[in-house]
């Protein structure tokens, strides 16, 4: 349990890290190359977004040897602590405080981290059989690929919600053929090889990369960073509970208010004047500030 929690807070740390460096240099892509690879040849000739990328495959290694220890559940909910390293970061490069909101918002996050954690999930099933991907399949590939086709705007809140929402439901996905592999690893990489769960991996990874860019490059993170920070730990506690069957030691109620606890601290933290200073400005829009980015400020 111990390695299980000390490889997802490190594994959040370099995600946050990941995030701040990757969007600084995303809202910056021309628009026409949204939702597209060559979004990621473009930003892979800028230093900025190729160090945020070595910072995301730490995290990705960090978060790798957390599954293939640790149930799903647990790990997915704890990387949201990147949000707690956001304030110190975001207080220092905005020369701010910590308000009200944001000691409410961490101890609200805290509390729901520590209840889960006290809830001592245990691991189910190590692979899914084939039934249960259908399963993992509606509750995430398909939405998400409904989301991304919903016309609209090329830029603006309305799109980076949609786009941040696609990207977390992928991203539960992924977490679970993450952890699928760490399983697979620890028996070889010659079983890891011959299985086809990782290639899977590689697919939906490049996909999940291309929409959280595009959720990044449509506007400002007070729109796409709560939706994308809560998405994937609520599809990952789905699939946890309904597919993989890891076991709570508490009352199904007690889990729930757990979680709504934890979505209820990312929601306040990610909309705080520190978190979002971390991670952006209006500098960053050398175009102009993109419509709407006063009103998803205020709400």
């Amino acid at each position: 349990m111990i390695l299980t929690v000390v490889a997802s807070i490190a594994a959040a740390a370099c995600y946050a890290l990941a995030a701040v460096l990757q969007q600084e240099a995303a809202v910056t892509a021309p628009p026409e190359r949204a939702m597209r690879l060559s979004l990621l040849v473009h930003l892979a000739r800028r230093g900025r977004w190729l160090a945020g990328t070595a910072a995301d495959v730490l995290g990705f290694g960090l978060q790798l040897l957390a599954l293939a220890y640790g149930p799903l559940v647990l790990v997915q909910s704890l990387l949201v602590t990147g949000l707690l390293f956001a304030l110190p970061l975001g207080a220092l490069r905005s020369r701010r405080r910590m308000g009200r909101a944001e000691w409410v918002g961490a101890a609200v996050l805290a509390g729901g981290l520590i209840a889960l954690t006290a809830a001592d999930p245990a691991a189910g099933t190590a692979r899914p059989a084939v039934h249960d991907w259908a399963v993992i399949a509606v509750l995430t590939v398909l939405p998400a690929g409904l989301l991304t086709l919903r016309p609209g705007s090329a830029v603006g809140p309305a799109r980076a919600i949609r786009l941040a929402a696609a990207t977390g439901l992928v991203y539960g996905a992924t977490a679970v053929l993450t952890k699928v592999t760490g399983e697979l690893l620890r028996h070889g990489v010659s079983a890891a090889a011959t299985a086809w769960e990782p290639y899977l991996l590689i697919v939906l990874s490049a996909w999940a990369m291309v929409l959280n860019q595009s959720a990044f490059q449509a506007g400002p993170l007070a729109a796409s960073l709560p939706v994308l920070t809560a998405a994937e730990p609520i599809a990952c506690a789905a699939i946890g509970v309904l597919v993989l069957r890891e076991h709570l030691a508490v009352p199904a109620v007690a889990t729930i208010g757990a979680l709504a606890a934890i979505v209820v601290g990312v929601v306040v933290l990610s909309r705080s004047p520190l978190v979002l200073a971390m991670h952006e400005s209006t500098s960053d829009y050398p175009h102009g500030v993109p419509d709407g980015f006063a009103q998803a400020m205020e709400g």
